[in-house]
């Protein structure tokens, strides 16, 4: 008896002569096999999208933090190229190394979540020399980003 068999659909038939067609039930756990594969396939693309996407959401983060400290550097470096020189010292913006003023909390900058805030450090070195009164004035910032802490310096020389 010749025996002819044919897949259709992921379904097994064996054709008898005549018009008898019998389905095959040893093969009837091919379509949940093929569901399971997809799913596991779905799952990988989905995981992979998001954590692409929250890679570039933290990179983004860190770059507004970075521009935002840069920026308060800048207005530490204008402030202290700007003060009136003889009023430097007894100013006690910048007081004299070893000590130093800390701002805690300072506001560099707004996001839609709310202010980003930094410590501002400020202190003075008396760099005088051959009679001429020479003063750096430094400030940090430093700024924390979750676990990681970023510390940017603002260093003007001025000198009379």
């Amino acid at each position: 008896m010749n025996q002819i068999f044919f897949v259709f659909a992921g379904f097994a038939f064996q054709k008898h002569h005549g018009n008898n067609n019998k389905r095959i039930t040893h093969e009837s756990g091919s379509a949940l096999l093929e569901l399971t594969v997809c799913i596991v396939v779905l799952l990988s693309v989905a995981t992979f999208g998001f954590t692409s996407l929250a890679s570039a959401f933290i990179a983004q983060k860190w770059a507004i933090a970075q521009t935002m400290t840069d920026a308060e550097c800048g207005v530490e470096t204008a402030f202290a190229q700007r003060w009136v020189f003889s009023s430097i010292v007894s100013s006690g913006r910048w007081p004299q190394f070893p000590l130093s003023a800390t701002t805690n909390g300072a506001i560099i900058g707004q996001t839609p979540r709310g202010p980003v805030t930094a410590n501002v450090t400020r202190t003075l070195k008396d760099l005088s020399a051959n009679g001429t009164t020479t003063y750096a004035l430094e400030s940090y910032v430093v700024y924390t980003n979750g676990q990681r802490t970023y510390c940017k310096l603002s260093r003007v020389i001025r000198s009379q």
